[in-house]
């Protein structure tokens, strides 16, 4: 740094960093050098004005004796030429006082008799001695005898006058002199002025450079104090531990996160202690060592580069966990001075992070299960497993019944208090090494692990099933849920997982067909089965535009008539793949695959218009049967729907009777019950089919809009010999008929049957033995022919 530069940054140092103490030298030097120069000047300045002043009156003292002794002269001339006593006594006072003068200005000036006033004063004081006897002597004279007189006063004006021409050589001479001294005085000041100068500005100099040269120490060691503050409030301030080993691997330097590193009694006697006796606390797992010797042979790392102790400290970072449960990274660096770095990271809040992310992204954030993606690697490691150990392994499949019903009567939130429940249920009921997961919605599946025989998992799956059957807690209410469950094993049923979950999935959907709440495990047949369902899906899409459906049309026999009064409009298949299929065979599909709607009004519109061209030829007011699901009563604005049809029929809505089936009777749906609320409100009557096998309250029969019940074949097949049979039936409609509502016996296949029941009282019957499914054709055939005979 160049000097310039630095007396800059001095310049421009903060207060701060210049103390009171470091000016203390400087200042002391500088006050006591400026009063000695200042001094030396004055006593200088005065020193020539006193000789310069000396030498004036000097020389003025010189003109005035030099002018008495010219008055003296001329006093004795004028004498010589006209002797006079009064002129002699004034020639003699002026010679006393040209004495006076000279013994005074002997007195005040003691120069050097070269020159000045000694020199000047010896001969006109010898000259004046002279002349003053001369006169003495002439005044004892006769003034007559002038010629001595004369004489003797000539002899005096030659005395003075030589003195005089003498002292004006010498007052010249001397004036001369007084100039070159005051010359030399002058010369002599200046030079000791310089000289002075000179000393004084090298002092000053040296003064300068010795302090600028301390206040460089002191900067930079005030750089070194803060250098090290920083770094020992940055080692402190570390969100690390960190520790320093110097070359005899003695601890020097660490922090407190460091020291946390060991029991309260033993961190204050860390500093100073040989790396071999603090190793062990950070010592890596035989896991992390085996690690790191296949890390360092890999990398050829030497043994230098290593720890000198006998238990060698990974160079490549690695995790340790603490005495406090804590997971620490540790990182070793060996300098090349020998000094030894270890840095502490606490990366605990890290790795929960990482394992809350992991949980998140392999779990349900409702139920706390595992999800799809972590049971298919779960899947993946178990099938691996048996393969190895040749084991078998189940995938079941559960799917809760009537799930919906859940989320319409408490809502979403209450449905997944049930979702939370069941999967606290499945935890209970499954085996410590077993794994359950949840799919999404209302779908879940598990893994069983190491079954030995199929019976081990009939026996968890029925624990299963019994477990939920006692109920769900949903907002203090106890709900019962059942499931239907699909299982697949391994490697009987598939050998990898996307075979084994299709199968599962497929027994499960049997499980659904065969009235729920129950378990299925896959067969072959079931496949065949599945395949025919996915040949129904394909073909299902284009059925409509291809005008493949058909209706078909089972009359109602009327008992008071006697006659068919009311006809079941059902829809048929023709597929030109699959053959005819029946509305069970492909209404489930059509309701999965979002055909239903089209599906449905296609059927109703349908129906109208071929009943309303009937009853123009009959007539009369034959009533349209029709059934729904309720699927769609609850996904669809089924009142506008019919509304439009009514409207481009022109059928009447009086003569329309929307069936739906017992078993999924909406008691428990708002959203159904409504729809069905303003489809009577427009004029269509209610009925309710396979009355009798479900678990519908009576209190079904107190709703306004219900006006016909169809009793299920299940209660009159074996009515003419069952007594059971006949007491249920009669107690039915006795029961209807108190609410004012229709009874429709259905399955009648024998006239023994038909007559019972006329004789119970049912208000009319349907079945085969009456008249089967008809096309259009063939039923307006049997109504014209009805017609003809009333």
């Amino acid at each position: 740094m160049s000097s310039h530069r630095f007396l800059s940054k001095i310049l421009t140092l903060s207060s701060k960093q210049i103390k009171l103490v470091d000016l203390i030298v400087p200042i002391g030097i500088l006050m006591l050098i400026l009063p000695i120069i200042w001094q030396t000047k004055i006593q200088l300045d005065e020193s020539n004005d006193f000789v310069q002043e000396k030498a004036l009156l000097q020389q003025q003292d010189m003109f005035r004796i030099k002018e008495l002794l010219q008055a003296i002269e001329t006093s004795l001339k004028a004498s010589y030429l006209k002797p006079s006593i009064t002129l002699i006594k004034d020639i003699q006072t002026n010679i006393k006082i040209a004495n006076f003068r000279l013994k005074q200005a002997r007195t005040n000036y003691s120069f050097n008799q070269k020159v000045g006033i000694a020199k000047f004063h010896s001969p006109i004081f010898y000259a004046l001695q002279d002349v003053e006897k001369i006169l003495k002597e002439a005044t004892q004279e006769n003034i007559a005898d002038s010629n001595n007189f004369k004489l003797l006063l000539y002899s005096a004006y030659i005395r003075i006058h030589d003195a005089n021409r003498g002292a004006q050589n010498d007052l010249n001479d001397a004036s001369k002199a007084f100039e070159k001294l005051t010359d030399q005085q002058i010369n002599k000041s200046s030079l000791f002025k310089k000289t002075l100068i000179i000393y004084v500005s090298i002092f000053s100099l040296m003064t300068i450079i010795l302090w600028v040269g301390y206040f460089k120490l002191r900067i930079l060691k005030n750089k070194e104090v803060k250098s090290r503050k920083r770094l020992e409030d940055t080692i402190k301030n570390l969100n690390q531990g960190f520790a320093l080993f110097d070359k005899k691997e003695k601890l020097v330097v660490c922090n407190e996160k460091y020291k946390k590193m060991y029991p309260p009694e033993q961190r204050n006697k860390l500093l100073g202690k040989r790396f071999s006796e603090l190793w062990h606390t950070f010592k890596p797992s035989v896991a992390c060592e085996s690690k790191h010797q296949a890390v360092a042979k890999k990398s050829k790392i030497s043994s230098e580069q290593r720890d000198s102790t006998d238990d060698k400290i990974p160079v490549e970072p690695y995790e340790i966990t603490d005495r406090y449960g804590r997971v620490i990274l540790i990182d070793n660096q060996l300098e090349k001075s020998g000094n030894r770095v270890i840095i502490f990271t606490d990366i605990t809040p890290q790795k929960q992070a990482e394992k809350r992310l992991r949980h998140i992204a392999s779990h349900d954030n409702l139920t706390g299960l595992p999800n799809r993606s972590y049971f298919i690697e779960r899947l993946r490691s178990a099938i691996a497993d048996s393969r190895r150990l040749n084991t078998k392994l189940a995938v079941i499949f559960f799917d809760l019944d009537n799930f919906k019903k859940v989320n319409d009567i408490y809502g979403h939130s209450g449905g997944d208090e049930l979702l939370k429940g069941v999967a606290h249920r499945l935890r209970e009921c499954i085996r410590e090494n077993d794994t359950i997961a949840r799919l999404g919605g209302d779908e879940f599946i598990g893994l069983f692990e190491h079954i030995s025989t199929w019976k081990e998992v009939s026996t968890s799956v029925s624990r299963i099933i019994e477990s939920l059957k006692s109920g769900v807690s949903i907002r203090n209410t106890r709900q019962i849920i059942t499931t239907s469950i699909g299982i697949s094993i391994f490697p009987d049923d598939g050998n990898n997982i996307d075979t084994l979950l299709t199968n599962a999935d497929i027994a499960c959907y049997h499980a659904k067909n065969m009235g729920r709440n129950n378990y299925q495990f896959f067969t072959e047949d079931l496949n065949k089965a599945s395949d025919k369902q996915r040949q129904i899906e394909n073909h299902l899409n284009h059925a409509l535009n291809r005008d493949e459906f058909s209706l078909v049309y089972q009359p109602q026999l009327n008992f008071k008539t006697g006659y068919f009064s009311d006809t079941e409009a059902l829809i048929r298949w023709k597929s030109p793949n699959l053959g005819e299929l029946s509305a069970k065979d492909f209404i489930p599909f059509a309701e999965s695959s979002g055909q239903m709607n089209a599906l449905s009004r296609w059927t109703l519109l349908t129906a109208c218009r071929e009943l309303n061209s009937l009853n123009a030829q009959v007539k009369t007011a034959i009533k349209l049967t029709i059934n729904t699901s309720l699927h769609e009563l609850e996904t669809e604005n089924i009142s506008q729907k019919i509304k439009d049809i009514i409207r481009l029929s022109k059928f009447s809505p009086s003569n329309i009777v929307i069936e739906l089936n017992e078993s999924i009777y909406p008691s428990d749906s708002l959203r159904a019950a409504k729809a069905l609320q303003e489809l009577s409100e427009l004029g269509l009557s209610v009925s309710l089919d396979n009355f009798g096998r479900g678990s519908v309250s009576l209190k079904a029969l107190e709703v306004s809009y219900i006006t016909r019940i169809k009793i299920s074949p299940s209660l009159t097949d074996e009515i003419e010999n069952n007594p059971q049979q006949l007491r249920t039936v009669k107690a039915i409609i006795a029961l209807a008929h108190t609410y004012s509502i229709q009874v429709i016996a259905t399955g009648v296949e024998r006239e023994s049957q038909l007559r019972q029941l006329e004789r119970l009282g049912c208000d009319g019957a349907q079945g085969h033995y009456i008249a089967p499914p008809l096309s259009f054709e063939a039923l307006e055939q049997l109504y014209q022919t009805t017609a003809q005979q009333a």
